[in-house]
Protein backbone atom coordinates (compact mmCIF):
# COMPACT_ATOMS: atom_id res chain seq x y z
CA UNK A 1 0.00 0.00 0.00
CA UNK A 2 1.48 3.50 -1.16
CA UNK A 3 1.71 5.55 1.60
CA UNK A 4 0.35 9.39 0.65
CA UNK A 5 1.67 12.24 3.04
CA UNK A 6 0.30 15.75 1.91
CA UNK A 7 2.05 19.26 3.09
CA UNK A 8 2.07 22.91 2.55
CA UNK A 9 4.45 24.16 0.53
CA UNK A 10 6.22 26.94 2.80
CA UNK A 11 10.49 26.39 1.31
CA UNK A 12 11.94 27.01 -1.41
CA UNK A 13 12.78 23.36 -1.79
CA UNK A 14 8.84 22.84 -1.55
CA UNK A 15 8.20 25.08 -4.44
CA UNK A 16 11.00 23.85 -6.58
CA UNK A 17 9.69 20.15 -6.38
CA UNK A 18 6.06 21.88 -7.31
CA UNK A 19 7.68 23.63 -9.91
CA UNK A 20 9.51 20.34 -11.76
CA UNK A 21 5.39 18.95 -11.56
CA UNK A 22 3.94 21.68 -12.90
CA UNK A 23 6.52 21.62 -16.22
CA UNK A 24 5.98 17.82 -16.18
CA UNK A 25 2.20 18.63 -16.28
CA UNK A 26 3.08 20.82 -19.08
CA UNK A 27 4.43 18.37 -20.53
CA UNK A 28 1.48 15.90 -20.17
CA UNK A 29 -1.08 18.80 -21.19
CA UNK A 30 0.65 18.81 -24.65
CA UNK A 31 0.65 15.43 -25.40
CA UNK A 32 -3.24 15.39 -24.15
CA UNK A 33 -3.71 18.16 -26.01
CA UNK A 34 -1.50 17.36 -28.93
CA UNK A 35 -4.42 17.23 -31.76
CA UNK A 36 -5.62 20.60 -30.17
CA UNK A 37 -2.60 22.40 -30.55
CA UNK A 38 -4.61 26.00 -30.66
CA UNK A 39 -6.06 25.30 -27.30
CA UNK A 40 -3.12 25.05 -25.33
CA UNK A 41 -1.89 28.11 -27.07
CA UNK A 42 -4.61 30.23 -26.45
CA UNK A 43 -4.33 28.64 -22.25
CA UNK A 44 -1.19 29.88 -21.45
CA UNK A 45 1.90 31.63 -23.17
CA UNK A 46 4.69 30.07 -22.35
CA UNK A 47 6.82 33.12 -21.25
CA UNK A 48 4.11 33.79 -18.79
CA UNK A 49 3.77 29.86 -17.77
CA UNK A 50 7.72 30.22 -16.69
CA UNK A 51 7.42 33.52 -15.17
CA UNK A 52 4.69 31.72 -12.84
CA UNK A 53 6.65 28.53 -11.99
CA UNK A 54 9.42 31.07 -11.46
CA UNK A 55 7.73 32.97 -8.69
CA UNK A 56 4.96 29.79 -7.19
CA UNK A 57 6.05 31.25 -4.00
CA UNK A 58 4.51 34.99 -4.45
CA UNK A 59 2.06 33.25 -6.17
CA UNK A 60 0.77 30.61 -3.80
CA UNK A 61 1.57 31.73 -0.63
CA UNK A 62 0.18 34.02 1.98
CA UNK A 63 -3.41 35.35 2.89
CA UNK A 64 -5.95 33.76 0.93
CA UNK A 65 -3.33 31.41 -0.39
CA UNK A 66 -1.97 28.04 -0.38
CA UNK A 67 0.44 25.36 -2.27
CA UNK A 68 0.08 21.89 -1.21
CA UNK A 69 2.66 19.26 -2.17
CA UNK A 70 1.71 15.51 -2.47
CA UNK A 71 3.94 13.04 -1.21
CA UNK A 72 4.27 9.43 -2.76
CA UNK A 73 6.24 7.15 -0.96
CA UNK A 74 8.37 9.77 0.22
CA UNK A 75 8.79 11.51 -2.89
CA UNK A 76 6.96 14.64 -4.36
CA UNK A 77 4.07 13.13 -7.07
CA UNK A 78 1.48 15.47 -6.85
CA UNK A 79 -0.02 18.93 -6.11
CA UNK A 80 -2.52 21.54 -5.96
CA UNK A 81 -3.04 25.43 -5.27
CA UNK A 82 -5.42 27.90 -3.55
CA UNK A 83 -6.04 31.33 -4.47
CA UNK A 84 -8.93 33.37 -3.45
CA UNK A 85 -10.78 34.30 -6.38
CA UNK A 86 -13.32 37.22 -4.76
CA UNK A 87 -14.58 37.61 -1.05
CA UNK A 88 -15.44 34.28 -0.05
CA UNK A 89 -15.04 32.24 -3.08
CA UNK A 90 -11.54 30.57 -3.43
CA UNK A 91 -10.05 28.81 -7.38
CA UNK A 92 -8.32 25.21 -7.04
CA UNK A 93 -5.42 25.46 -9.72
CA UNK A 94 -2.78 24.07 -10.73
CA UNK A 95 -4.17 20.44 -9.74
CA UNK A 96 -1.33 17.78 -11.10
CA UNK A 97 -0.44 14.28 -10.06
CA UNK A 98 2.46 12.63 -11.85
CA UNK A 99 2.07 9.50 -13.84
CA UNK A 100 3.56 7.40 -11.67
CA UNK A 101 1.20 8.21 -8.76
CA UNK A 102 -1.92 7.99 -10.84
CA UNK A 103 -4.70 5.71 -9.96
CA UNK A 104 -3.20 5.54 -6.41
CA UNK A 105 -5.35 7.81 -4.80
CA UNK A 106 -2.88 10.99 -4.74
CA UNK A 107 -5.24 13.00 -6.33
CA UNK A 108 -8.16 12.38 -4.22
CA UNK A 109 -6.57 12.95 -1.54
CA UNK A 110 -5.34 16.58 -2.74
CA UNK A 111 -8.52 17.82 -3.43
CA UNK A 112 -9.77 16.95 -0.47
CA UNK A 113 -6.64 18.45 1.33
CA UNK A 114 -7.16 21.75 -0.71
CA UNK A 115 -11.16 21.52 0.01
CA UNK A 116 -10.82 21.58 3.52
CA UNK A 117 -7.59 24.34 3.50
CA UNK A 118 -10.74 26.47 1.94
CA UNK A 119 -12.71 25.89 4.53
CA UNK A 120 -10.53 26.53 7.13
CA UNK A 121 -9.75 30.17 5.29
CA UNK A 122 -13.74 30.56 6.02
CA UNK A 123 -13.92 30.34 2.08
CA UNK A 124 -17.82 29.43 1.00
CA UNK A 125 -17.36 28.54 -2.77
CA UNK A 126 -14.59 26.37 -4.28
CA UNK A 127 -14.77 27.39 -8.59
CA UNK A 128 -11.96 25.04 -10.98
CA UNK A 129 -11.80 25.10 -14.17
CA UNK A 130 -10.38 22.04 -16.82
CA UNK A 131 -9.80 21.15 -19.87
CA UNK A 132 -12.17 19.15 -22.12
CA UNK A 133 -10.10 16.04 -22.14
CA UNK A 134 -9.17 15.88 -18.52
CA UNK A 135 -12.23 13.60 -18.25
CA UNK A 136 -10.44 11.58 -15.06
CA UNK A 137 -10.01 15.11 -13.25
CA UNK A 138 -13.43 16.27 -14.08
CA UNK A 139 -15.05 12.89 -12.74
CA UNK A 140 -13.29 13.16 -9.73
CA UNK A 141 -14.48 16.73 -9.09
CA UNK A 142 -17.78 15.69 -9.60
CA UNK A 143 -17.57 12.99 -7.42
CA UNK A 144 -16.27 15.58 -4.78
CA UNK A 145 -19.80 17.43 -5.37
CA UNK A 146 -18.84 19.98 -7.79
CA UNK A 147 -21.08 20.85 -10.18
CA UNK A 148 -20.92 22.36 -14.18
CA UNK A 149 -21.66 26.30 -14.49
CA UNK A 150 -21.00 29.46 -16.80
CA UNK A 151 -17.48 30.49 -17.63
CA UNK A 152 -16.26 32.42 -14.64
CA UNK A 153 -13.31 34.12 -16.02
CA UNK A 154 -12.50 35.73 -19.07
CA UNK A 155 -11.19 33.54 -22.24
CA UNK A 156 -10.71 33.67 -26.15
CA UNK A 157 -14.18 32.35 -27.17
CA UNK A 158 -12.73 29.01 -28.66
CA UNK A 159 -11.14 28.43 -25.76
CA UNK A 160 -13.52 29.04 -22.72
CA UNK A 161 -15.89 26.48 -25.15
CA UNK A 162 -13.64 23.58 -24.55
CA UNK A 163 -13.11 24.63 -20.73
CA UNK A 164 -15.16 23.10 -18.06
CA UNK A 165 -16.05 25.15 -15.15
CA UNK A 166 -17.06 24.02 -12.08
CA UNK A 167 -17.95 24.47 -8.28
CA UNK A 168 -19.27 23.68 -4.90
CA UNK A 169 -20.62 25.54 -2.06
CA UNK A 170 -17.96 24.63 0.79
Amino acid sequence: MATIEIVKAVSEADFCAVANLLRAFDVWRNERYRDDEGLVAGYDDQKAWETELNQLSRLYAGQGRAMLLGYLDGLPAGCVALREFAPGISEMKRMFVSDAARGKGLGRALAVAVIDRAREMGFHTMRLETGYKQVEAETLYRQLGFRAIDAYAEYPQDVAQKTVFMEKQL
